[in-house]
């Protein structure tokens, strides 16, 4: 045992350790340092572990994709499909995207959606798709869905009558959304029931991919710098572009949703808004206008 004599300095053992001691609480604090940066980041992205028990249906949906339910559901069994590294809510989707996020549409019989930023009611920054399966859907079906059906329907006959051969994405507006900045496709080309193996399923998912792309180039935003709502089914493809999230009087605010004709009230004020005011005079305040350099070509040989 090492001791200091009286009159002595002190004894070079002691000193080493109250040295070890000191870089030992140095250690410990910056150790706490990191750990409290590192939660306040996870805390700003809900996306990233640990995860709230129960949250997280599967951690490994693909390599690049986790499934997650929506802690704020619009209905039950609203799910998400985030990715595992960092990426931006407002990043153009991509194959990896698609290829994570078809399964679950064609799983859960529903929609699939894209908020693709603030303007278009996104409410996290962290990039995911969601899904709402249609049996939880009021009516079990989207009341947009057979108006969009129609006008495809007609798109096509009207080319037919006028001899010009149908894309291989057909893409039309709806008369209803004629004041708002949009295109819809049709899917037909791509068959999700007829997919036997890894190839096939690759190959639809990159048509998948290329009718997203020639919509957003259809709708003047092929980068995506306009916020977006972008959905799909089995049976077509919607854009719209955003000019804003809300109705700034009472922050009634609409998503993707709302352009599939789901309107959510948050409270009575929201409420009274809804039913005093039509549906499509919200859609269109909230929406880009049908207009722009690119709006003659977009509307030839297009009924209206």
């Amino acid at each position: 045992m090492l001791q200091k004599k009286e009159g002595s300095g002190p004894v070079q053992g002691q000193g080493e350790e109250r040295g070890a001691n000191i870089q030992d609480a140095q250690q410990r604090e910056l150790i706490e340092r990191h750990r409290k940066i590192a939660n306040a980041f996870r805390k700003s992205d809900v996306f990233l572990e640990p995860f709230e028990e129960g949250i997280c249906i599967r951690d490994n949906l693909t390599r690049t994709h986790r499934l997650l339910f929506n802690k704020n559901p619009a209905r039950e069994n609203h799910v998400l499909i985030i990715t595992k590294q960092k990426e931006k809510q407002g990043d153009l989707l991509n194959q990896h995207d698609f290829e994570a996020s078809i399964p679950v549409m064609k799983a859960l019989n529903g929609v699939l959606f894209y908020n693709s930023g603030p303007d278009a009611g996104a409410s996290e920054s962290h990039k995911h798709l969601q899904v709402l399966p249609f049996d939880n859907i009021p009516g079990k079906k989207l009341p947009i869905h057979q108006k969009i059906m129609e006008a495809l329907k007609k798109n096509g006959e009207d080319k037919e009558r006028s001899h010009l051969s149908l894309d291989k994405f057909d893409q039309c507006i709806l008369p209803e959304y004629q004041e708002i900045r949009h295109t819809v496709c049709s899917l037909d080309q791509v068959k999700l029931n007829g997919i036997n193996n890894d190839y096939q399923f690759e190959e639809a998912c990159r048509m998948y991919l290329s009718a997203y792309q020639q919509c957003l180039e259809r709708v003047d935003n092929s980068s995506g710098r306009i916020h977006y709502n972008f959905m799909m089914t089995k049976d077509w493809m919607l854009i719209v572009l955003r000019k804003q999230a809300k109705i700034e009087e009472n922050g009634f605010r609409i998503n993707s949703l709302g352009y599939m004709g789901l309107l959510f009230a948050r409270n009575e004020e929201q409420l009274q808004f809804i039913n005093s005011e039509k549906p499509i005079e919200i859609l269109e305040k909230l929406a880009k206008p049908m207009q722009g350099r690119n709006e003659q070509p977009f509307l030839r040989g297009i009924s209206r």
